[in-house]
């Protein structure tokens, strides 16, 4: 079937889809992954190994290095399976899958090309270890199979790679897989290592139970001896903070700024810099977050938490406070923002009338998403600069109740007050609908059944158009129906400023 499908690639041409090309499944017999550490105590097989490594005039014994990799890699030395894998000096598929798994397990960047690429799919342990390699879960993958190769890992890989795998099946929103790696890693662990108790927290936070995830990351931020977990885990429990608007105390501040300073040349000193701004921004400093941004502009996440603290400053800072930043802020950083970001700007600068920092916001030719809405914000900004038309040409695909409102501005400010009523009748809105028609003078329009504010106006404003009836042969009674239509008429004309002044 694949010859012939091959020959069939060639006649459709290149107009038709070609069939996808996928690596072939690794086999567990293949990888045998089971079979790189024998029996024997680990010392001993690689005093065997190594003294066997070199055959007479110094010949390397490629079989006898190939398995002293193997086996390195198998006990999780990753760096010495890498450094007896250079002596090959040679790439084949046996070298390239354990200089691939040597990597990850020495927490060094996957080779290229990945000989574990899209193999999330197939029925064996390659199944987890492209996984784990490519940290992130495929829609083919089969999770059955990625657990039964995890349940065999030895005791130590299992504790080693076990907090990852679980991370990796929280962020897929698979919660009880990796309620079950992390019951398999506690069944061999003496006790909690910092990776586990963060995957527990991970897994807790997804669960909603989220005083237990802070009381996870509290107690491995105040644990001794944790150089790097505690920093990362103060990091997650900005991160919780944020996504959930909550509080940062000023001891956690000290804390991120502290940090900062100590992990400054590090690697993880751009996400140490990163929990800074976002904590005080959290904490009402958004001057002081604003500021900080700017010595992040050329770091991988600046533009995550750009948008983090631009979130905040929109929600949070008074209207001076909004101002000020929005209008200081570089293009670069606008361009930055996210569509998310951006439409929520620009909906409190149209609220507080600025429309020409809103167009600009609510118009950039990147934003894809929120269509109708970026749309409907461009037509408040039009209203604002007593640009009715230009707000209808932006409403023109859009049916929604919310544009019908905004038609009917435009055209009340085009003096169309009848067009206006017409537009608004169909969406309920009763009462401009009848101050539309008083305004244009339609009573007709008036459906007399509905008891609003300017239907009784109407009705009075008749009233009171309406001449008294004269009777000049009678001139006593015609003096008396003058005073009774006086009295009416002053009696309408209070009735008519109460209904004005409701």
């Amino acid at each position: 079937m694949t010859s012939v499908l091959d020959g069939l690639n060639e006649l459709l041409g290149p107009s038709l889809p070609q069939l996808e090309q996928r690596p072939p499944c690794i086999s567990g017999a293949e990888l045998g992954f089971d079979r790189w550490s024998g029996a024997t105590p680990f010392p001993e097989q690689v005093a065997s190994l190594r003294a066997a490594l070199f055959k007479e005039f110094d010949h390397l014994d490629e079989e006898k290095a190939l398995k002293l990799a193997q086996l390195y890699a198998y006990s999780g030395f990753g760096a010495e399976a890498i450094r007896t894998l250079e002596l090959l000096g040679q790439h084949a598929p046996d070298t390239d899958r354990v200089a691939a798994i040597a990597r990850y397990l020495d927490g060094a960047q996957p080779s290229h090309p990945n000989p574990f690429t899209s193999l999330q799919r197939c029925e064996s342990d390659a199944a987890l270890w492209a996984l784990l390699i490519e940290g992130e879960l495929q829609e083919e993958a089969r999770l059955q199979s990625i657990e039964q190769s995890f349940a065999r890992l030895p005791d130590h890989l299992r504790r080693h790679v076990g907090p990852t795998l679980a991370e990796i099946l929280t962020d897929a929103g698979k919660l009880e897989p990796a309620r079950r790696v992390l019951r398999a890693v506690d069944r061999v662990a003496t006790e909690d290592s910092a990776d586990t108790s963060q995957a527990k927290a991970k897994v807790a936070a997804a669960e909603g139970d989220g005083p237990k995830s802070e009381a996870l990351l509290n107690e491995l931020i105040a644990a001794s001896g944790s150089e790097l977990e505690a920093p990362l885990a103060l990091a997650r429990l900005v991160d919780k903070r944020w996504s959930e608007r909550g509080a940062v105390s000023p001891q956690e501040l000290d804390l991120a700024a502290s940090y900062v300073m100590e992990f400054r040349r590090s690697g993880i000193g751009p996400r140490m810099l990163q929990t800074q701004i976002v904590a005080l921004s959290l904490s009402h400093e958004l001057d002081k977050a604003m500021n900080l941004l700017s010595t992040q502009d050329k770091q991988a996440n600046a533009a995550e938490t750009l948008n983090r603290v631009a979130q905040i400053l929109t929600e949070r800072a008074d209207d001076a406070t909004f101002l000020r930043r929005v209008v200081t802020m570089t293009l670069e950083q606008k361009l930055a923002l996210v569509t998310d970001t951006s439409v929520a700007m620009a909906e409190r600068l149209v609220t507080l009338g600025f429309a020409d920092a809103a167009l600009e916001l609510a118009s950039r030719p990147q934003d894809k998403a929120r269509r109708a809405e970026r749309a409907r914000l461009r037509a408040r900004a039009a209203l604002l600069q007593r640009r009715p038309h230009q707000a209808l040409l932006e409403l023109v695909d859009d049916p929604s109740d919310a544009a019908q409102l905004l038609r009917g501005q435009a055209l009340q400010m085009s003096d169309d007050y009848v067009a206006a009523g017409q537009l608004l009748r169909a969406v309920g809105e009763d009462e401009k609908v009848d101050r539309f028609f008083w305004l244009a003078d339609h009573p007709e329009t008036v459906e007399p059944e509905r008891d609003t504010k300017f239907l009784a106006v109407q009705q009075t404003t008749r009233l009171l158009s309406v001449p008294p009836t004269r009777m000049q042969d009678k001139p006593l009674a015609d003096a008396k129906g003058l005073l009774d239509d006086s009295a009416k008429t002053h009696q309408h004309i209070l009735e008519l400023l109460a209904k004005v002044d409701q």
